[in-house]
């Protein structure tokens, strides 16, 4: 059962990864999570309770928007891993100056000072490179038994020329 798991999320992770640029780059990150949360769910069986604010047509930068795409397929992938749950909640908001992310889920958990620090968990890793590369923060809290929540906040140059 965890081989076809283990396949299953491998085909998600290669669907999202081949379809995401331009789904992500044509209709932005709102279409393109809820579009991700269906397949997540028809492959995984986990659902996903989605709460967005201020999120309703709105575009930002290309590596903002495929740094948050990134991170929370990445937590959810994580949370149909390891943490043993049938759903996960995932908020995404906007407001000025900042776009923030966060993913939870009331499984298994674990000791995350320990996985960022042995390298065992290149997806820790890459999500929280991801976030200082925009000079952003990614927050980890997580202890066994405790489940896990992370939350990842990365500014945004309030500047009315960009689109």
């Amino acid at each position: 059962e965890q081989e076809m798991t283990n396949e299953l999320i491998g085909r998600v992770r290669q669907m999202s990864l081949n379809l995401r640029p331009s789904m992500l780059d044509d209709l932005g990150l709102l279409p393109t999570l809820i579009w991700h949360f269906e397949r997540y769910t028809n492959q995984t069986n986990i659902q996903v309770a989605f709460q967005h604010n201020n999120m309703q047509g709105k575009r930002f930068p290309f590596d903002v928007e495929t740094a948050a795409y990134r991170v929370i397929q990445e937590a959810l992938t994580n949370a149909a891993r390891h943490a043993g749950v049938d759903h996960v909640t995932v908020r995404i908001w906007h407001i000025p100056g900042w776009l923030g992310v966060q993913i939870e889920d009331d499984g298994t958990g674990f000791q995350p000072a320990e996985m960022l620090g042995n390298g065992t968990s290149r997806g820790l890793v890459g999500m929280r490179e991801r976030a200082v590369a925009l000079r952003g923060t990614l927050d980890i809290d997580s202890a066994p038994g405790r489940g896990t929540c992370i939350t990842m906040e990365i500014p945004i140059e309030v500047d009315n020329d960009e689109h």
